[in-house]
């Protein structure tokens, strides 16, 4: 057995490791969720009735009976 080793396996000049205090790392994600929004939408149908001239002829007929006698 080597007088260096020892039942660990580690050698006789290894020191304790050091344990620092835990450092914080932030990472900022973005996620996107839906929201719904509501946009109330009114539709209105307003009628403007305008008049404009419309020339509808009516026509008449007359007649007449003429009696045509050679009167002597």
């Amino acid at each position: 057995m080597n007088p260096f080793e020892t039942k660990t396996n580690t050698p006789p000049c290894a020191c304790e490791p050091i344990t620092m205090a835990p450092r914080e790392c932030v990472v900022n994600r973005c996620i996107y969720v839906e929201q719904p929004i509501i946009c109330p939408c009114v539709t209105r149908y307003v009628n403007h009735y305008i008049p404009r001239p419309v020339y509808y002829y009516s026509y008449s007929q007359q007649e007449e009976n003429v009696c045509h006698m050679n009167k002597k």
